[in-house]
């Protein structure tokens, strides 16, 4: 296809390329195509001569609040906010009717009365003729960059009210550091009269203050030679020919013994927090108990009731088959028995001194953990693959280690429960370890929905749950979260989605 140059003016720098032989409408629909093309990133409208609109864009309407109907056949005046003189745009249509391109900044008025800002560019079009026949106008909304110059104007107005009126603090100095002004906040601050301030050093007060130290905390020394923690904020100011110095001051009294009563709280809160993760771990064990107990106390009454018919029914014991079956009772009952013996050391922490770390097997914590949980995902047909490496070790507490592991099982298996089984391979969890140059890296891996992406980014925020409510207290993962913490390890999200999801964990190499 041949090609040829569309007119736009003599005056115009860079002509765009259509096709040749287009007709009048079909050149419209270039011009519609190439609007399309700048719809997501400009506001493109195209009118007639007589400034009528023949065309506006997507964003031409949805910044304006007009639909496309509203707008064909209106000119511009239609979004006329009465900012500008009758004179700019008389000089404005003089400039394109010479066809002239016209850049300048414009004040409109949306349908909902609100005012903006857009930055206009007017491209006149010629005809064959060489007559203008249509304006192509491009915008860019720049309604912050024109309230920024607005409040900084008026910024410039109010700086001396805001000098004598401030709560905070504010200091003029001159180049040689001696104090011009003073507010009477900052005077009452340093304990002096403002009219003797004048004058004098600003190091008199601020010992540990030099020019160009920018914004920092700073120990001041008021008046009566008392120490007085401030937030120091500097600015540079030249006016009227001399280089001048602002000094912001904030008296951080207050807000130091705040932070000491913070700290206070801080670290009973920590005392308080560590008794609520032994709370949460033995509510999450307690459901599991009960069926981890379950299947050998199962066990026990088939075993015991087949001795006990063997003697209703008169029948002589065989003294083999009841010693294999008494057996089979003792190793349910110590299975019992140790189930128990691990929910008493568990619960026998009594306090922070007790969570002493120390360097233990990896795969030692998941195993314990999975006596407590590991028969709850057998009954859900739920496979859990160990792949952790025996000779990995970690620094950390036992129990503190099993609370996680089975914080992030419990968490897996509530997932999986309501999700179909895939027909390959079936649900499963799986834990994986290897050596990386940071340290010990441990994936665990399940097969569930995924997390819903709502609450991706907070997951290990408190009281962040993907489960239905009152179906989990989201305390969960904060709680591995804090615990890994102490240990210098930690946890996140590696990937999720429909077909499953997997955590990292990174321990420090020990």
């Amino acid at each position: 296809m041949s090609r040829k140059t569309l007119r736009l003016s003599p005056q115009t720098e860079t002509p765009m390329i259509f096709p040749s032989d287009l007709s009048p409408s079909q050149r419209l629909h270039e011009l519609e195509a190439l609007s399309a093309a700048l719809d997501e990133t400009s506001i493109v409208a195209v009118t007639d001569p007589f400034g009528i609109i023949n065309h506006a864009n997507r964003r031409f309407c949805d910044i304006s609040g007009y639909t496309l109907e509203e707008l064909l056949g209106k000119n511009h005046r239609i979004l006329n906010s009465g900012t500008h003189p009758k004179s700019f745009f008389t000089a404005m249509w003089q400039h394109i009717g010479a066809g002239k391109i016209w850049r300048g900044d414009i004040c409109n008025r949306a349908k909902d009365g609100s005012l903006y800002w857009v930055d206009t560019t007017i491209v006149p079009i010629t005809g064959t003729n060489g007559q203008v026949d249509r304006y192509i106008s491009i915008r860019h909304v720049i309604t912050q960059r024109m309230e920024l110059m607005s409040a900084l104007n008026a910024s410039e107005a109010r700086l001396n009210a805001i000098l004598d009126a401030s709560a905070d603090g504010v200091v003029v100095l001159e180049s040689n550091s001696q104090v011009r002004r003073i507010n009477a906040s900052a005077a009452a601050m340093l304990g002096c009269c403002p009219a003797i301030a004048i004058g004098r050093d600003a190091r008199d007060w601020l010992p540990g203050w030099e020019p160009g130290i920018g914004t920092r905390e700073i120990l001041a020394r008021n008046e009566a030679g008392q120490d007085l923690p401030l937030f120091l904020n500097e600015r540079s100011l030249v006016h009227g020919g001399e280089n001048l110095t602002l000094l912001f001051l904030r008296n951080l009294s207050e807000q130091k013994e705040t932070e000491r009563t913070l700290d206070l709280m801080r670290h009973q809160l920590d005392v308080q927090t560590l008794f609520n993760q032994r709370l949460s771990a033995l509510a999450a064990m307690a459901g599991g108990i009960a069926h981890e107990l379950n299947q050998p106390l199962s066990g026990i009454r088939v075993y015991a009731d087949m001795v006990a018919n063997s003697i209703d029914n008169k029948q002589v014991l065989d003294p083999q088959s009841t010693g294999i079956t008494m057996g089979k009772i003792i190793r349910l009952v110590d299975r019992a028995a140790s189930i128990i013996e691990h929910m008493r050391q568990f619960a026998s922490e009594k306090s922070p001194g007790d969570l002493r770390s120390e360097r233990l097997p990896l795969r030692q914590a998941v195993d314990a953990s999975l006596e407590l949980v590991g028969q709850q995902l057998r009954n859900r047909g739920i496979a859990f693959r160990n792949e952790i490496d025996a000779s990995h070790l970690v620094l950390g507490n036992q129990h503190r280690l099993e609370q996680v592991f089975i914080n992030l099982f419990t968490n897996s298996r509530d997932a999986i429960v309501d999700k179909p089984v895939p027909p390959l391979g079936g649900h499963f969890i799986r834990l994986r370890s290897h050596l990386s140059p940071q340290g010990l890296e441990v994936i665990v891996d399940d097969s569930g929905p995924g997390v819903p992406e709502s609450v991706r980014d907070k997951l290990f925020d408190p009281f962040v749950s993907s489960k239905a409510p009152g179906a989990g207290t989201g305390l969960g993962l904060p709680i591995c979260h804090g615990i890994l913490k102490d240990c210098g390890a930690s946890i996140r999200l590696h990937r999720t989605s429909p077909d499953g999801t997997s955590f990292i964990l990174n321990f420090p190499r020990c």
